[in-house]
């Protein structure tokens, strides 16, 4: 889904947190005749550049720090203060990541009982075994913020055959089960339909038991074996949901808990599902709510996203968050999103009907790769910028 924009030099972090401003943008506020308005300010003005920044996260009952993944492949960690000038190293594994087209270290989350159980998890794309997709653990030092490589257990893995489509993104839910997405593999694009393998799905597992164990309530769990590097003969027990194309980012509503997925599309629509248990988002049947490619197909069992736009534009979706903060009232209840390429700002209401049309915010001039989410319920936008010189940026809102 990054494509080109991966493909190219190293960039600059930017985190953009949504911020009040004249800068016009057209969506519901819920006075009458009132608009909101969006624009970006910086958030840790004095932080150093940063190549290629790609995902951040902190551990759900410490806000002190957050924990900054480059695509090369280093975790770096930084205090969570305006006034913070410099990042510490937490791991280096840039020896053994494969950076080709879209692939990387991807995505990052801490264990809920961090510190307690000191695990991060992560995945990426293993160079010594041709790029595949690879999910694992470490363990930091609390005290520190140091990881060893030593420490470093692989839960599972997915073959790519394609340095696309991988997905790479994982979180915990509100159930503290692990989620991870995968794309397609770019080679086999029906693969998001067979449910033998994990290519074009949302898993959901235990790690609470090593090196995880499925739910129970898995919705194609019959408790045959785990498909823990790729594929089976029988159907997958850790797959959550399917029949996704690239899910890059997604993220769970603080409030009502529901999995909000972005989906990157082909040459038709980009998309927003919210994604349920045993459900089949359409993929390559469907993209958005029409038939792919103007093939006749049966839309009776497929999933409608709950937004979409057309590709004349913009061109690669990235899923962001529900804003549940308190700083900007006028958010609540908004899911914000934004598009590589496109480097506009949308949102959708979080209770929005199937195939709502979503709101533009602002058009921000940069191009963005992934959104964060602070325990006070916070936005944040990472970006590839190394030419504008400023950081980290912070998203806020208003009525006017």
């Amino acid at each position: 889904m990054l494509n080109l924009l991966l493909f190219f030099a190293r960039k600059t972090l930017l985190l953009l947190c949504i911020a009040i401003s004249s800068n016009l943008f057209a969506t519901e506020c819920n006075e009458p005749k009132s608009t909101l308005k969006v624009s970006l300010s910086n958030a840790f003005p004095t932080l150093p550049s940063v190549a290629s920044p790609i995902a951040m996260t902190q551990p759900k009952k410490d806000s002190s720090f957050w924990f900054m993944l480059t695509r090369e492949g280093e975790i770096l960690s930084f205090e969570n203060k305006e006034s913070s000038k410099s990042f510490s190293k937490v791991l280096d594994i840039r020896s053994k990541v494969d950076i080709r087209l879209e692939m990387g270290l991807t995505g990052a989350t801490f264990h809920p009982n961090y510190p307690q159980d000191n695990r991060l998890f992560f995945v990426y794309n293993d160079k010594t075994h041709k790029g595949r997709s690879t999910l694992s653990s470490i363990e930091i030092n609390p005290k520190t913020l140091k990881a060893e490589i030593k420490t470093e257990k692989v839960l599972l893995t997915l073959p790519q055959q394609q340095p696309n489509h991988n997905g790479g993104n994982l979180s915990f839910g509100p159930d503290n089960m692990l989620y991870v997405g995968f794309g397609d593999g770019g080679y086999d694009m029906a693969s998001s339909q067979s449910l033998n393998n994990l290519y074009g799905s949302i898993l959901r597992i235990d790690v609470n038991t090593s090196p995880y164990a499925i739910p129970k309530d898995n919705p194609f769990n019959k408790g045959q074996d785990k498909c823990d590097a790729g594929t089976s003969l029988q159907k997958c027990p850790e797959v959550f949901a399917y029949g996704l194309r690239n899910p890059w980012r997604f993220s769970f509503d603080k409030q009502t808990g529901e999995l909000w997925v972005a989906d990157v599309g082909e040459d038709t629509y980009e998309e927003i599902n919210r994604v349920e248990a045993g459900k089949n988002y359409g993929w390559p049947s469907m993209e958005g709510d029409i038939c792919f490619d103007n093939k006749p197909c049966k839309k009776e069992n497929l999933a409608l996203p709950v937004t979409q736009y057309d590709y004349e534009g913009p061109q690669s979706i990235v899923g962001g968050y529900v804003y549940r903060g308190e700083k900007f009232p006028a958010l609540k209840g908004h899911y914000i999103f934004t598009d590589t390429f496109g480097t506009i700002l949308y949102s959708v209401k979080a209770d929005a009907k199937s195939v709502t049309k979503p709101n533009t915010l602002l058009t921000t001039g940069r191009k963005s790769v992934s959104f964060a989410e602070g325990n006070d319920g916070e936005i944040y936008l990472l970006n590839f910028e190394a030419e504008r010189g400023d950081v980290v940026h912070l998203l806020t809102g208003s009525c006017h």
